[in-house]
């Protein structure tokens, strides 16, 4: 305990310097909880309650008094985080680059969702504030603009700001706030939003499909907002970037956006790979807005304490870093500035060794005729274990009537070792593939982890192998991959079901055949409608009428979309809904009545605090009784259960009994004692 102690203590002194008009105990008990949190690693109350070092006897104890902190309204968190946001954004204005701002939304209970606003630092993100609203769709407009408004005056004078968005944000409403106060914008658009310019009247997905990449001082929706719009698609890209931005279009420009995702490696650190903000059963919006606060606090004391170990202690990997730096020519420090990391500025190192692949096969596969070698390739690839230089040995047909005459047969082994046309090998894809869908890591963390195994590699192209990862892993995924267990089985039952990481992303849908426990089709899409699903039901009923294999049954969740679907493709079908979805909503009355019997007991216990205040400053045995007994009491009142299983108001109903039976027994003792 005395290392989290001696951090409270260096963070409350810290506090105190940027704080001095907060409360002092506020200030202490605030360090002593960022402290606690740095140390537990997590922002479940019960994990944080157990570390935390205060003399207390039980561990609900100091659960209540971190549940009065999370409460208490004079803990304003824009006041707090204020100072801190002032410094992070001077020190990034001290070289003369535009401040990138970033906007974005991310669910953090069942029933909150967070938008934050952050400053772009390094590959990463830090937060300057944030709103939490209870919704399940996005945040709109007005609380974007209160938060905007509310870090406005924080910015250092005369700097530039570039403002980075979601399609949540591509709104006439937020591209008008910018301009209003001179900021840059990069603000990604939705592909049904109608674009006037001189010729008439469009839509921005219409352009895209067009390959008009560039569009000049353009009026959006029916608000008739004036901007310029960058389009990019790349090849292999399902989508194209539409962005909408305050400078002339260009693709540099355009692709200036992607240093959007520096703020994903910042929610995975408060979420799921992180301190996991999800697990807490927090069921008010101010609470979870002070707990943010200290998941902030925590952060920043981590990232000043990273950034001072590397001054003064840099890895050589940091001293490689560095020297590099000091080689890059004006160009490239100029994309640098501008947030477009490269993995390299000098050639790549040739290859010392080389290693010759010969064609297997020596018959031409159509005519049956000797194939011999021609000519010879030469081929680099990116490997683990490092850039490997390939001969290739090509055979031809000679064959004037052979269909195959003079087509190149290169050697088989090649497609082991890399796909076609691609600089990195199976080898790279791969570990892309684990690091991301195992480990849960972001592009960032990818691109760092590539760099520490001395693969060289910008982020872009982390993401482009990301996704060929994804259709890899879809190709081996098909209904024809699986002919032969289907044929063999003779049936198929098909579970459906959708997963969408966060709002207004893409809903990954998976339609899975539960006999044999294989994917069958694995899918991202925007929309969740009937039409677009319909669409995937009847492209795996096609391949499985191929092979004469029926589908007896089908089993999802009662999403409405779903079920009009599956009606649509299998009328006949029987289709039954998960148990775990039926068991769900079948106690939802019960979890109702639970939470109204809750209620109405929380009423006949109150009156608590009177007590315990007749009983402070008193020290005998029986007024730690009496605060015992108020904190047992306490504790009964805030446990939430789990529901169904766990329900909140029987155990507060037993556990005030037990209370009470308890108390029964005491005041049996003392009549006892006094008629003795």
């Amino acid at each position: 305990m005395n290392g989290i102690t001696e951090i409270a203590d260096s963070l409350s002194t810290e506090l105190k310097r940027r704080l001095p008009n907060q409360r002092k105990t506020q200030r202490t008990k605030l360090a002593l909880l960022v402290a606690t949190m740095l140390d537990v690693r997590s922002a479940t109350l019960m994990e944080l309650a157990a570390g935390l070092p205060r003399e207390c006897d039980r561990t609900d104890m100091r659960y209540q008094w971190i549940s009065r902190l999370l409460g208490n309204p004079l803990v304003i968190s824009d006041a707090i985080m204020e100072p801190f946001s002032r410094e992070v954004l001077e020190r990034a204005t001290a070289d003369g680059q535009p401040l990138v701002l970033i906007l974005d939304q991310s669910k953090v209970s069942d029933r909150h969702q967070v938008l934050m606003l952050a400053l772009r630092h390094g590959e990463r993100a830090l937060p300057l504030a944030w709103r939490v609203e209870a919704t399940d769709g996005a945040i709109g407009f007005e609380i974007q603009r209160s938060l905007l408004g509310a870090v406005a005056p924080w910015l250092p004078e005369q700097a530039k700001v570039r403002l980075l968005g979601d399609r949540f944000y591509g709104t006439a409403d937020l591209i008008g706030w910018c301009q209003e106060r001179g900021w840059d914008y990069r603000l990604r658009l939705k592909g049904n939003l109608v674009v006037f310019d001189g010729a008439g009247r469009t839509t921005t997905g219409q352009c895209a499909k067009d390959r008009v990449y560039y569009l000049e001082d353009v009026e959006l929706t029916g608000r008739r907002a004036r901007t310029h719009i960058g389009i990019i698609h790349d090849p292999g890209h399902a989508e194209p970037w539409i962005i909408a931005m305050s400078e002339k279009p260009g693709y540099l420009r355009t692709l200036e956006y992607s240093a959007r995702w520096g703020i994903e490696p910042m929610f995975s650190d408060f979420k799921s790979r992180g301190f996991g903000i999800e697990d807490t059963q927090l069921r008010y919006a101010d609470r979870l807005d002070r707990l943010i606060l200290v998941m902030a606090l925590a952060l920043y004391v981590a990232v000043s304490t990273g950034q001072w170990d590397a001054l003064h202690h840099p890895t050589p990997s940091e001293k490689k870093l560095e020297w590099q730096n000091l080689l890059s020519v004006e160009g490239v420090r100029k994309s640098r500035a501008r947030g477009l990391e490269m993995s390299r500025c000098w050639c790549r190192v040739k290859p010392t060794g080389e290693q010759i692949l010969v064609p297997v096969r020596t018959a031409c596969p159509e005519c049956g005729r000797v194939m011999r070698i021609r000519y010879s390739n030469r081929r680099a690839i990116v490997s683990l274990r490092g850039l490997v230089r390939l001969r290739l040995k090509i055979r031809r047909c000679e064959t004037r009537s052979c269909g195959r005459y003079h087509q190149a047969w290169r050697p088989e082994a090649e497609a082991a070792l890399a796909l076609p046309q691609h600089e990195f090998g199976l080898d790279v894809i791969a570990l892309v593939g684990a690091l991301r869908y195992r480990e849960h890591r972001s592009v960032p963390e990818i691109h760092q982890e590539l760099s520490r195994r001395d693969v060289a590699i910008c982020e872009r192209s982390v993401t482009n192998l990301l996704e060929r990862y994804d259709e890899l892993v879809a190709a081996s995924a098909g209904v024809a991959a699986h002919r032969e267990t289907l044929e063999r089985q003779g049936r198929a039952i098909l579970a459906i079901d959708g997963l969408q990481p966060d709002v207004g992303h893409e809903v990954l849908w998976v339609i899975r055949e539960c006999l044999s426990g294989l994917v069958l089709l694995a899918r991202a899409l925007l929309s969740s409608a009937c039409p677009d699903l319909a669409g995937l039901l009847r492209e795996v009923a096609a391949e499985l009428a191929a092979m004469g294999v029926p589908v007896v049954g089908v089993v999802s969740d009662g999403q409405h979309s779903i079920r009009l679907a599956v009606a649509k493709v299998w009328p006949d079908v029987p289709h039954q809904l998960c148990h775990f979805h039926y068991l769900r909503e079948a106690a939802l009355p019960i979890f109702e009545a639970d939470r109204h019997a809750k209620k109405e007991l929380k009423k006949m216990v109150r009156g608590v605090r009177p007590i315990e205040r007749k009983v402070e400053g008193r020290s005998d045995e029986e007024a730690r009784i009496v605060q015992g007994y108020c904190a047992a009491v306490r504790s009964a009142l805030t446990d939430d259960g789990r529901p169904p299983l766990e329900a909140a108001g029987l155990r507060l109903h037993d556990r005030l009994e037990a209370i009470e039976a308890s108390l029964g027994r005491i005041e049996e003792k003392g009549g006892a004692r006094q008629r003795n």
